[in-house]
Order: C-alpha cells, then structure tokens, then sequence
C-alpha cells in the first residue's frame, strides 16, 4: 500500500529539543515510504502479520432458528479516540455459534471502519455476549504475543493525525478503511517491552495534556454560560438595575421593566414556510443560502456569514430573504435543535432553503435586539414546549406567533444591542483564544505520540520514571 510521503508537519523533528527527548542512537531504513528511518532494532511488517484484525457484520436473526441468544452490539458511535462507551449498549437477537465470531472481550481493540476512519479504544467493562456490528474492526494480538494493543492504538492516531487514512481509504461513498487496507497498513513493530514502555509513557504524558484541555473546555462552558445570562437578563430585565419592575404576566418570563411591554411574534410580523431545493443544489460558490441545519449548526443568534451556497440556476426553488428576517429551524432530530433561530444580518442577495420559518417584521424595532431576543432560554423553552415529532422534531409558523417577548421602546433596544454587541465579543474573544490553546494542546499530544511510536524519540527510560 502506497501511503503519502512524509512532511515536516508528520514528524515535527523539533519535539525532542521542546520536551528534552533523545533520539535513539542508530537507525535503518524502514522500506515504508512514509516511515523513513526507524531504531535498527525494530522492525516495520504489515499489521496483518502482528494482529488478527475481524471485521464485523450485521446479524440478521433467522426466526427458524433454536440457537439464537440475545446478544447486545458495539457500533462505530460508541467509539471514541481511546474510550469505548459500553454502558447501555442497544441488544437484538443472533445465532449463537455466528455470533461467537463477532464477539468481543475485554482488552480487545475495536476500530472505525467508515466516518472517521481509524477512530479506535480499547473495551473494557464489556457486557456478557457482546458482538461488534458491521463498520466496526475487531483487532487481538497474534498468539505468538509479540504485539501489544496497548502500543498499536497509538500507532493508529499517529496515522490518523498525519490523515493518512484520507489519502488510502475507499471514497466511494464514504471513505472506508477496510480489511484489506487494514491488513496491509504497515506499522513499525519495537520489541514486545517496548511497545509497553512506549504506550505507558504515552498513556501518562496524553493523559497530562488531557486534563488541562478538560480543564480549558470547562472554562469555555462557563464562559459560554456567562453569556448566555449576559443575554438573557439585558434582553428582559433592561440595564437599569434601579429601573421600576412589574409583573409581566407569563410565568417563565417573570418581572420585566414596568414601562415595557410584552408582544406575541404574531404581533411583530408576519410568518412564512420558506421554499428550498435539495442538498443537491449546494456549490462551493454561489449564491448565499441558509439552510434549515444552518440554524442550529453554525449561526449563534445572527446570520453573518453564510457557510452554504447554490448556483444562480437554482436559486429560482429557494425562498429569498432580507436584512432582518428572522429565520427559525422548522424541523431537526432533537427538541434543542427546533430551538434554534438567527437573524439575517447579510444586506445583499440570499436566499433560505426548505423548512425554515421566516418571520418578516412589520412593527418599528431593533434587528440586534430581536435576535437576542428570540435566542434567549426563554424564548428556547417557549420553542421546545411547541415542538412536535417522534424521530424528527417540527415546529410550525401557527404555533410560533404565539411565542412572547419583552420589548422595551426602540431606542433602549438599541442601547441593549450595542451592550450586548460589545460584551459578547469580548467574552467571544476570549472563548476563540482558549480555543486556539486547545488545538495547540491537541498539535503537542498528536506530535508527541507520532514521534514515539514512529522511534523518534526515545522514551524507555522516561517510562520508566512514570511508573516508578
């Protein structure tokens, strides 16, 4: 198997000056391509030779059958890198001596097949009778014991984050890392010992690097949740904490100022089901459009920017939009989806797509303000008590007009949007910088575990600090 060439950006060759790592003292050609130089002590094979690797498959039950037993199933969503969530594992009905293949045990390596292709973790507290459905590789060591999974997981998330699964794997549909790309991916293979010693020490050092960017997702949340009470209090209690306070008369909404006024979105504008083609129409330049997924994908509050586009032909199926309107999404899997909606900020030709609700107001009123407005949890928790569906949520125009906001007079509405405006951004700033220090974060722990697995650093004496 032909594997792209190594880069600069593979193997950052400055990882053992940053971190105090040596190289190993000599070093052979690996015959791999993309491998380059390894310790001359190890080998590079195919996986095959050091792994039995099983592909699962989806068990159909023969309603004949005497032998069938309940057996619950692993599928590619319950995998993630180095964690396999085996709680509440869905079951159905197999053959028993078929799914005796399939089964999986603790210590085995289960492996993505199709989506991101590579994702793997180790099992561990599995269920009695659990099998690996079609889409997922089960992979053991050879009886010879000469290959650890410990060590070959890592080596998968060096291969993964160099996106050499991207360039091999079958994109005929979705990219596929089959079998035989499996079977044939060659690996640099240390001595058994190792191969422990590597993964021990990766398993401290990733684990370091782990807690800090757990530590730096908490402060996000709570940031994010800091704002999200920055908007939800200015845009129904006002910023004048001294300002006279009545009841407004809807339980979720609480007091509000007592010189506002409370008005269904029926009231503020009228409602229309937008028009739009298929996912089939998108383009990667085009016309600007926003699609229902949109809403609750990659606009907060505003539409700024469009992430999806269609081509001049076919904008004539999709509803065109204005600077203003406030889009809602007419349907999505989850009630939290449905929630969602964003005001239009683009001042030039878009358009939206299918199942999204536009309201296009008629009464005097601030667009900023109004797409906080609508955005807040109380607004949300409005939308989600009229969402409709079992397997696919919807939310219509007749129920949305009834949907009630605080509106304060137009000019304290400008005044709350340049608030918000200038409050959010800071505390957006500072989320992206946390964000930055994430990828960073993630860079090192990717570099860190190439250049160990790949031999070019190493790290026995340093595992042998960590478990001391």
């Amino acid at each position: 198997m032909r594997l792209p060439e190594k880069t600069e950006a593979s193997f950052p060759q400055s990882i053992s000056s940053k971190r105090g790592y040596a190289p190993y003292l000599d070093y052979k050609d690996s015959g791999i391509e993309w491998l380059g130089e390894i310790p001359a002590h190890w080998e590079a094979t195919a996986a095959k030779r050091q792994f039995t690797i099983q592909l699962g498959k989806m068990l159909q039950r023969d309603p004949a059958s005497q032998d069938d037993i309940e057996v619950s199933y692993l599928k590619a969503r319950h995998v993630q890198w180095f964690e396999v969530n085996t709680s509440s594992l869905p079951t159905m009905w197999a053959n028993v001596r078929e799914s005796e293949t399939y089964r999986v045990q603790e210590g085995d390596l289960v492996v993505c097949e199709g989506g991101e292709g590579g994702r793997c973790g180790i099992v561990q507290d599995v269920p009695h009778n659990c099998i690996i459905q079609n889409a997922l590789h089960r992979v053991r060591g050879v009886s010879s014991g000469r290959s650890r999974i410990e060590y070959l997981q890592y080596v998968i998330r060096a291969v993964a984050s160099a996106k050499w699964f991207e360039a091999t794997n079958s994109k005929a549909t979705i990219a596929h890392f089959t079998k035989d790309k499996f079977d044939e991916l060659p690996i640099p293979i240390p001595p058994n010992a190792e191969q422990l010693a590597i993964a021990t020490f990766l398993d401290h050092e990733t684990e370091k690097i782990d807690m800090l960017i757990d530590k730096q997702e908490q402060l996000i949340d709570l940031l994010k949740e800091r704002r999200t009470a920055l908007i939800s209090h200015a845009v129904t209690k006002g910023l004048n904490p001294d300002v006279p306070m009545k009841d407004s008369g809807i339980e979720w909404l609480g007091e509000i100022p007592a010189h506002w006024e409370v008005k269904q979105l029926g009231q503020i504008g009228t409602f229309r089901k937008c028009n739009g083609g298929t996912k089939e129409d998108e383009s990667p330049e085009g016309i600007p459009c926003v699609r229902y997924g949109d809403i609750y994908t990659h606009h907060d509050f505003f539409v700024r920017q469009c992430c999806s586009y269609i081509s001049p032909e076919s904008a004539i199926n999709y509803t065109p939009i204005q600077y203003g309107d406030i889009l809602f999404a007419g349907s999505g899997e989850t009630l939290d989806e449905i929630t969602k909606s964003a005001v239009n900020l683009i001042d030039a030709e878009v358009y939206c797509g299918g199942d999204v609700i536009l309201l296009r107001a008629s009464i005097e009123r601030d667009t900023h303000f109004m797409g906080y407005a609508v955005g807040t949890p109380q607004a949300a928790y409005q939308k989600a008590l009229m969402g409709r569906g079992i397997t696919v949520m919807h939310i219509y125009g007749s129920q949305l007009k009834h949907l009630s906001v605080a509106l304060p007079p137009i000019e304290e509405q400008q005044a709350i949007a340049v608030f918000l405006e200038r409050e959010t951004a800071k505390i957006d700033t500072l989320i992206s910088k946390i964000y930055q220090a994430i990828e960073l974060q993630k860079e090192s722990r990717s570099a860190l575990i190439t250049a160990a697995v790949t031999g070019k650093i190493d790290v026995r004496q340093e595992s042998t600090s960590t478990t001391a």
